[in-house]
């Protein structure tokens, strides 16, 4: 599904990623950790297209989208869930009721995030 090889970046003329190389099968969740500095985040927006590595390719084989859950909640607390929803542009999701079910949240969605 992604296949990154021998890929290179440089952030402010400093070699960040050296000859990094990665596989990620169908099915595999993966963590990306290390300290600050290490190239964690370079690496995350080279795979989403963001950044463009110096060296080295990058090979997307899948019909369904990447997805990235990074350390910070992306919902607004002083919004409600409905609300968030909205400013999201989800509203209109083929899935949105089913997980609403699935995660028992109709209850909640005119209650503010952050309670």
């Amino acid at each position: 599904m992604l296949k990154i090889n021998n890929l290179n970046a440089n952030v402010e003329n400093k070699s960040i990623l050296k000859g990094f190389s990665l596989n990620i099968n169908p099915g595999e969740v993966h963590a990306i950790m290390g300290p600050n500095g290490s190239g964690k985040s370079t690496l995350i927006r080279i795979i989403l297209g963001i950044t463009n590595p110096t060296k080295g390719l990058i090979s997307v084989s899948s019909s369904k989208d990447i997805c990235y859950l990074g350390h910070k909640n992306a919902l607004k607390n002083y919004l409600s869930l409905d609300d968030n929803i909205l400013l999201m542009e989800f509203d209109n999701h083929p899935y949105l009721k089913k997980y609403i079910e699935i995660l028992d949240l109709k209850r909640y969605l005119d209650v503010n995030v952050g309670n």
